[in-house]
Order: structure tokens, then sequence, then C-alpha cells
């Protein structure tokens, strides 16, 4: 099992908005259960973007930050353009389908790339579900 850390609001959008395309610079091999983890930083213009694509504004204290808020399946990586879409913004679409949000985040610290979380968050994750 891999995680990826996003920037709220962008992992808000997977757990809880039907954001089902992960915007990459870079494709991975890796196809399987992704843990969504909503990192600790944020930017506030994305909040802007968001509320341009959903018509309403999130404020930041809304998004869960430094937490596995979700765990999705990672089932293919494509160019954006084979994937257009208001999500889409490339130049990797990554394409998630399953997403499933947990009752209790579980507190984490997030990585760059795709990161293999330890056994025991795996096993908070699971119980989350």
């Amino acid at each position: 099992m891999k995680a990826l850390s996003i920037r709220p609001p962008w992992a808000h959008a997977i757990a809880q908005l039907g954001k089902r395309i992960e915007n990459r610079t870079w494709a991975t091999r890796y196809r399987g259960p992704l843990l969504i983890h909503a990192s600790s930083t944020f930017v506030r213009s994305e909040f802007d973007e968001l509320a341009e694509i959903i018509g309403y504004r999130i404020e930041p204290s809304a998004c869960a930050s430094g937490l596995i808020v979700a765990i999705a399946d990672l089932v293919d990586c494509v160019d954006a353009r084979l994937a257009p879409g208001k999500w889409t913004c490339g130049p990797t679409a990554w394409r998630l389908r399953n997403v499933r949000l947990l009752r209790a985040p579980v507190p984490a610290k997030g990585r760059l790339g795709l990161w293999t979380p330890t056994h025991a968050i795996v096993r908070r994750v699971l119980a989350s579900l």
C-alpha cells in the first residue's frame, strides 16, 4: 500500500467532493490502494481555484491537514489530454476509483512522492473504514 500527500483543498476534494483525478507532473507504475494524505501546508490561491470549479468557497479551516483522510484505488496514470474534465489540469492525470472517506482521519507526517506508510498507520486506516 502506498500514500500520497496532497495539499488542501485538493485532498478534501478527493475525499468529499468527487474529484477522481489527481494531477501530477509525473506518472507512476504503481496501481492499487492509495492513502490520501492531506498535507500540513496549503496555498491560499488554491482555495480560489477550487471555488471556481465547484461554485463556492471552502475555508482552509474546514479542511483537514496532517491527516490521512481517505483511501482510493489508483487505477491508471494517463496523459491529461486523454482525461479531459473539470478536475484535469495535467500534465499527467492519475485516475482514482472507489474513494472511501475515513470515519476518523489518521495523523501522519507526509512526504514528497509516493511513500510507504508504516504498518501501524495502515492498521489505523483500515480500522477507520
